[in-house]
């Protein structure tokens, strides 16, 4: 059967208390100190903004500003049903 408080353990168990008792003081002394006093407020983060959905175009949009050489070809030999 496998101790589970063999002595690396232990000392591994203390070393994570050392760690997170040293990280809450350094905290704590971070937040002691007083903020940076600036000439210059600090820009504001910009507000996100909303992504607006382009318009479904209708197919007589599309045939009136398409242009190319390939629509144009369509337009003017496309086969009447």
């Amino acid at each position: 059967m496998v101790n589970i408080f063999s002595p690396q353990a232990d000392e591994r168990v203390q070393a994570e208390l050392r760690k997170t008792e040293q990280y809450r003081h350094r905290l704590l002394k971070r937040n002691r100190k007083q903020k940076r006093v600036r000439a210059c407020s600090e820009p504001e983060p910009p507000a996100k903004k909303t992504k607006m959905r382009p318009k479904k175009k209708t197919s007589f949009d599309v045939e009136l500003k398409s242009t190319g050489k390939k629509n144009s070809g369509k337009a003017r030999f496309r086969k009447e049903k």
